[in-house]
């Protein structure tokens, strides 16, 4: 979104001969790297409706994609939340009343990227992270498996400590 609204406001800006910013601060974008935080937003997703006041259920209202969810549907990929959950209980965690603060601290975040670059750091015996992506295909894939496996970090994550692209994490088996 942040993306297509500067190429407009940039478009905006030149056809009407103006300078400044057109559109500020209305998207966030932040991974979502948990099941449980998948599942949070999932819940706030559906319930906003509700809370905005232009619902009185999420079920009934016609934007909401709660019935796909609940009822399988050809438009909407529900095959990851049925990997974590069951319907039953989805329904039963989704009326539960959201009481969720959707904020992110730079200081969780780097804490956890401190946690993920210490840890590679002692699986390649005290070489920076960033050295991980300068050993052999072979080595480098190896070990990339391995977090992605055992340490259960996630490709964001590795690619943060790393340097290492997002492609050739995820291509790591």
């Amino acid at each position: 979104m942040q993306r297509i609204l500067t190429r407009y406001a940039g478009w905006f800006n030149r056809k009407y001969d103006r300078i400044g910013i057109l559109i500020a601060n209305r998207f966030k974008s932040e991974p979502v790297e948990t099941e449980e935080y998948f599942l949070t937003l999932l819940r706030y997703i559906h319930q906003n409706s509700v809370k905005a006041g232009i619902a009185k259920s999420a079920i009934n209202y016609k934007w909401s994609s709660l019935k796909d969810y609940i009822k399988k549907s050809e438009f909407t990929d529900t095959s990851f939340l049925t990997t974590i959950i069951d319907t039953d209980s989805f329904i039963e965690y989704n009326n539960e009343e959201d009481m969720e603060v959707y904020e992110i601290s730079a200081e969780d975040k780097k804490k956890d990227d401190f946690y993920v670059k210490n840890r590679i750091k002692e699986i390649l015996g005290g070489a920076d992270s960033f050295k991980l992506g300068e050993l052999p295909k072979k080595e480098r894939d190896k070990i990339i498996s391995f977090l992605k496996s055992n340490e259960k970090f996630t490709i964001r994550q590795i690619e943060r400590a790393t340097g290492i692209s997002r492609g050739v994490i995820f291509r790591c088996k």
